[in-house]
């Protein structure tokens, strides 16, 4: 099976035809720069407002002191490492608590973890709007000469935190956009570095 000229080795097993399942580390979850999200969600305006409103409905009448739990909430972001994932879900499991914030309204903590999940499968998008275009020449490129077949990736829990005051979960970094070597010079072309996943929750 042949590769895309990505800049790091560590993606290459991503491409493997032999890996039918593949978990990933935490140095791996680390090297997809995942786009910066929270338990609100909001990194992409398809499913934006359902996952803002999910979120909405669990803190509805919060009271302090109040826990709710977090079951298998699917939230969709993105990796901004070009050759890692593409646009993912990550699975949220956890608990919501009512707490005072200093003006003494109710606020909230969510405490809990993400599970990334992303189905490698190279599927051209025929209206050809959901990547940067360059992503979805690759991606064609790849469904046509690379021969495989697709495979789900997970990764081990991440644990994560978040209140009320902070509009992402703690572990987030500010984004940075690594591009893969044909797409140099162009990585303002780019919101993530998708070359690969479909927009389904597993």
């Amino acid at each position: 099976m042949g590769r895309l000229d990505f800049q790091d080795e560590l993606r290459y097993p991503y491409l493997s035809p032999f890996n039918n399942k593949m978990c990933l580390v935490s140095f791996a979850m680390n090297e997809v720069h995942m786009f910066p999200i929270g338990i609100q969600g909001g990194f992409s305006d398809e499913v934006k407002e359902r996952e803002y409103s999910r979120f909405q409905r669990a803190i509805d009448g919060l009271k302090i002191g109040e826990t709710r739990s977090v079951n298998n909430w699917n939230i969709l972001t993105g990796a901004l490492n070009s050759g890692t994932l593409g646009n993912f879900f990550v699975t949220i499991n956890g608990t919501l608590t009512g707490v005072s914030n200093e003006d003494g309204s109710v606020g909230w903590k969510f405490e809990g973890s993400l599970q990334m999940n992303d189905f490698w499968d190279f599927d051209p998008d025929p209206n050809g709007t959901r990547r940067p275009p360059l992503a979805e020449r690759l991606v064609r490129i790849a469904n046509r000469y690379l021969k495989g077949t697709p495979f789900w990736i997970h990764s081990v829990p991440m644990n994560v935190s978040q209140t009320s005051s902070q509009p992402t979960f703690n572990n987030s970094v500010t984004p940075t956009v690594i591009s893969n070597r044909v797409g140099s010079g162009v990585s303002d072309e780019s919101k993530t570095g998708e070359v690969s996943g479909s927009l389904k929750p597993q």
